[in-house]
């Protein structure tokens, strides 16, 4: 927590750049939201984005998948 304020409120909003159509989004994203998940939230956090990968039953959205590989 820096400043009174937790930086892990940030993340939700980043992540959501890394679905975007510019590559240069997504991998900012992906670099930014590193240090705003604590360390031990890190393993919850991989978990939770390998688990968004679409499956073979829904289309794969080519941005969204490439945004959450890069995290």
């Amino acid at each position: 927590m820096e400043g009174g304020f937790p930086l892990d409120a940030f993340a939700p909003h980043v992540v959501r750049c890394s679905c975007s159509p510019s590559w240069r989004v997504r991998a900012l994203a992906a670099r930014a939201v590193v240090p705003l998940v604590a360390p031990a939230e890190r393993r919850e956090f991989l978990l939770s984005a390998i688990l968004s990968l679409p499956g073979a039953a829904h289309p794969p959205e080519s941005n969204a998948v490439h945004g959450t590989l890069l995290q």
